[in-house]
């Protein structure tokens, strides 16, 4: 039965990640929708992505009413070209970015958690062949879970989109 849970555990942590999807519907006016893309997105390094499929890293972004107003990065070099570019927003598809401290601090809490549920399943045995203290094996795992996360998740990162679909309600 341990080991069921085992991998049942094991697959939760795998295939789960961490991510936002912001749409306009979820806003009063396009006005908030537009103040809290410009809040989000400032000094980040954002995909566009226009509804072609076309995909421009960008940086110093600014969305108005009808624009977006950015910067191009260069992919190959990673230096940002110093003339601004402006994309009629009904063009755009989404924007994305990928955080990388916010990814490290749900995947401490999710590690807390996981840990803690994982750490009985490797309940050892004494000598006597009793088991010990699932107390200290769960303490254990939540450490090791919590150590965890915050790598992974830092690595990873947690993704954020919006999708853009403003002008056509």
């Amino acid at each position: 039965m341990s080991k069921i849970f085992f991998f049942l555990s094991l697959c939760v942590i795998l295939f789960s990640g961490c991510s936002h999807i912001y749409i306009r519907e979820d806003y009063s006016s396009d006005e908030l929708f537009i103040e809290d893309i410009n809040q989000q997105c400032e000094r980040r390094n954002v995909l566009i992505t226009k509804k072609n499929n076309e995909k421009t890293y960008a940086t110093e972004l600014n969305v108005q009413s009808d624009t977006i107003i950015f910067k191009t990065i260069d992919e190959s070099s990673f230096l940002t070209n110093k003339s601004s570019i402006l994309l009629p927003l009904k063009d755009v598809e989404s924007l994305k970015y990928n955080d990388h401290f916010d990814g490290g601090v749900k995947g401490f809490c999710f590690g807390f958690l996981s840990g803690s549920l994982l750490g009985p399943a490797f309940i050892k045995y004494s000598k006597e062949g009793t088991p010990s203290l699932p107390v200290k094996s769960m303490m254990v795992g939540s450490l090791v879970g919590c150590l965890t996360g915050i790598i992974l998740g830092t690595i990873i990162g947690c993704e954020t989109t919006f999708i853009l679909d403003i002008n056509n309600k």
